[in-house]
């Protein structure tokens, strides 16, 4: 049932996964099976599917809004790290934008996405950009070795960030489990900030959601 794919740890056999990574990519398919405009008629596609896909869709965005709303930074992972939490983070915008669309414009969905932009530039535990030159006190020593070789950060990656726990980050150029950088981590960076760069108005939307809704305030626990 697509109620039990809101669980943590989310049971096999869910549509769409609460996470996205280079392992899980059946989301992607899901979310363009629900979302096709190329199907008017609804010959292309099984009724039965689309239903089961969207409302897990929705159960899955519901509980990562509603995770990072429990979240003193708005993290949608909670207390929970792994390697590269910053690119899953980053990934889970798709699922929440993706979502948003789904429902016909659930905006909270859309303001989890942008709390979740805020807490990869900054607004995390460590009161840090994890993106190199970029935001409040960004990492200066990616483990990237052109970086390594000129002694500089180049500028735009997405660091992993916290491993193996929320609290376990280090700038170090060799500290490879938490602040290397990847490929599949800057795919989800760059389509966070395009979502909101290219769609000006959802992110105008999502602000005055969080700035108007005294429930979107995250609560303070355990320093997450």
């Amino acid at each position: 049932p697509a109620a039990s794919c809101g669980e943590t740890p989310q049971p096999p056999g869910c549509k769409v996964a609460d996470q996205v990574d280079w392992d899980r990519q059946r989301s992607l398919g899901a979310i363009r099976y629900v979302l096709s405009d190329r199907d008017a008629k609804g010959k292309m596609r099984d009724p039965g599917v689309v239903r089961e896909t969207r409302e897990t869709l929705l159960v899955v965005a519901e509980k990562l809004s509603r995770t990072a709303a429990g979240s003193a930074y708005g993290r949608t992972l909670g207390a929970f790290a792994k390697w590269g939490s910053n690119g899953e983070i980053a990934r889970q915008a798709l699922l929440l934008h993706a979502a948003e669309r789904a429902s016909g414009g659930e905006v909270s969905h859309e303001a989890t996405a942008a709390n979740t932009l805020a807490h990869l530039l900054g607004r995390n535990l460590f009161g840090r950009s994890f993106v190199t030159k970029l935001g409040n006190e960004p990492p200066e020593h990616p483990h990237h070795r052109p970086s390594m070789v000129f002694s500089d950060a180049w500028p735009g990656y997405l660091v992993g960030g916290p491993n193996p726990s929320v609290k376990s980050w280090s700038d170090s150029w060799l500290a490879f489990k938490s602040n290397e950088v990847a490929i599949n981590w800057n795919a989800g960076l760059a389509y966070a900030a395009g979502r909101f760069h290219v769609c000006g108005a959802a992110g105008t939307r999502a602000l005055e959601w969080v700035q108007g809704n005294k429930t979107a305030a995250p609560k303070v626990e355990a320093g997450l």
